[in-house]
């Protein structure tokens, strides 16, 4: 006997979906299809059918003309097919921001946060110029055990039919988020301005961009005080807890902890203090500490370039993936499940 109709036709839908685009993506974002949930594990996943992703280049863009311009605090959602469009413009709820650039990004409570903060499950990062792994890769995944591969190309996230239509240099990312455009997160701008390393936005307050965490308490939690002026946050994880009933207070407070990365740091002389290449997480209460991740600590030591194959040590985008069964062996046990309800209706 054969497999039932609707079986066929949702193991066609699913091939349908993960195919590759043949034609280049345009203007229009394609939703995600048959989208996956985040699930901590050794597994990266198609990045085509993680949901919810977000963006900024190196200069903030807007996807509307022909070339993209420049728009500051505006973010982009992309497709995994290269299909990209607007997203927030954070100037729209404070125009403090209007000519500020965002540096790193983050949701409320980053789905595995905990579990990449404790190994168990796979870390992207992105480097300063991209081009990691040898090729145009932009975003790069580092399994449990150290080995390291592709989780996006530039023309993943970014590859418009026109001129000045392709990605340069993603500078924060996040992934695993609303479709709604609208929607709170952390986001940390360029130079850190306003002695603030983040800043908090909810869609529905007034004035909705406000500080959640100083350069001073950050720089007091890497036991570096005198590094204040300095630093620039560049890669940014988020678990807030909230308070109470409240899922989401707008404090850094206790519960609450962050994982981020920060732009290079020299002493006068030009000597390096901070290369670009360490990950922090930083729970409230308790002092920074360099993330142990792929069987190594993630401190000036590692040699991001050399790992990755990229040009800069710098990481600038910081998130976490895990993964589902390859889609081969989710069609082969869908069939495969068809036909054990086969054989019994047999017996019977």
């Amino acid at each position: 006997m054969s497999v039932s109709k609707t079986t066929l036709r949702a193991a066609i839908a699913l091939l349908f979906a993960l195919s590759p685009v043949v034609a280049q993506a345009n203007e229009i974002y394609a939703p995600v299809v048959n989208p996956i949930s985040p699930q901590a594990d050794d597994n990266v996943p198609d990045v085509r059918r993680v949901p919810g992703k977000h963006y900024t280049d190196s200069f903030d863009m807007t996807h509307v003309p022909t070339p993209h311009a420049v728009d500051p605090t505006r973010i982009g959602k992309w497709d995994g097919r290269g299909g990209a469009r607007d997203g927030l413009r954070l100037s729209d709820f404070s125009d403090q921001f209007s000519n500020s650039m965002i540096d790193a990004q983050a949701q409320i409570n980053d789905p595995l946060f905990d579990a990449v903060t404790k190994n168990e499950t796979a870390l992207v990062v992105s480097t300063q110029f991209d081009m990691m792994l040898g090729n145009d890769t932009s975003l790069a995944a580092e399994r449990i055990g150290g080995g390291v591969e592709t989780f996006a190309t530039r023309r993943q996230i970014v590859d418009h039919n026109h001129p000045g239509g392709l990605l340069r240099d993603i500078d924060s990312v996040d992934i695993w988020g609303s479709e709604n455009p609208n929607r709170a997160g952390f986001y940390s701008f360029q130079g850190d301005p306003g002695n603030t390393a983040v800043y908090t936005q909810q869609v529905l307050a007034p004035n909705s961009v406000v500080p959640y965490i100083s350069t001073t308490d950050l720089a007091m939690a890497l036991g570096e005080p005198n590094l204040e002026p300095f630093l620039d946050v560049d890669g940014l994880m988020v678990r807030d807890v909230g308070t109470g009933f409240n899922p989401f207070d707008g404090q850094f407070g206790p519960g609450d902890a962050i994982m981020f990365s920060l732009a290079p740091i020299m002493d006068p002389t030009g000597a390096i203090i901070y290369d670009g290449g360490e990950i922090w997480t930083w729970e409230f209460g308790s002092p920074a500490q360099f993330l142990d991740h792929g069987g190594h600590l993630w401190d000036t030591a590692f040699d991001v370039r050399g790992t990755f194959g990229s040009e800069s040590e710098n990481i600038d985008a910081l998130e976490a993936v895990g993964g589902v069964p390859e889609p081969t062996s989710l069609l082969l046990g869908a069939m495969g499940l068809a036909c054990l309800g086969i054989s019994r209706r047999r017996r019977q």
